[in-house]
């Protein structure tokens, strides 16, 4: 393959990209409240999905995981949401719900969600 046929692939691809990621178009915003340290907290990713961005309002730490059962007392299955850090998934193709599970090791946070579908 020469140059320029790479070249316009390359654009193709982000283009391709960069529409699917503006494919979803109806926003709504959840709020997720951990009331109690070390408690399992959950949230559902509906069927159509197509991006989520979350985030805990104060920065704090959070476990994750999509069973249930494992954030609570930490058991293998869940990964850490770093302090101060958000995470977010686009160009989803959710066929049906899915749920996310948090817990904290701190009281009173809240978990922030803005899903698109």
């Amino acid at each position: 393959m020469d140059a320029e046929t790479t070249r316009r692939l390359l654009g193709l691809e982000e283009e391709v990209r960069r529409l699917g990621s503006f494919s979803a178009r109806k926003p709504s915003i959840a709020n997720v409240r951990i009331i109690d340290a070390n408690t399992e907290y959950s949230h559902m990713l509906p069927k159509g999905c197509k991006k989520f961005t979350l985030h805990v309002r104060d920065g704090t730490a959070i476990r994750v995981s999509f069973r249930s059962g494992v954030v609570a007392k930490p058991n293998p299955g869940y990964w850490t949401l770093k302090a101060n850090t958000s995470w977010s998934e686009d160009n989803l193709d959710i066929e049906g719900d899915i749920w996310l599970y948090f817990a904290c090791t701190s009281t009173n946070k809240v978990v922030e969600l803005i899903l698109w579908s």
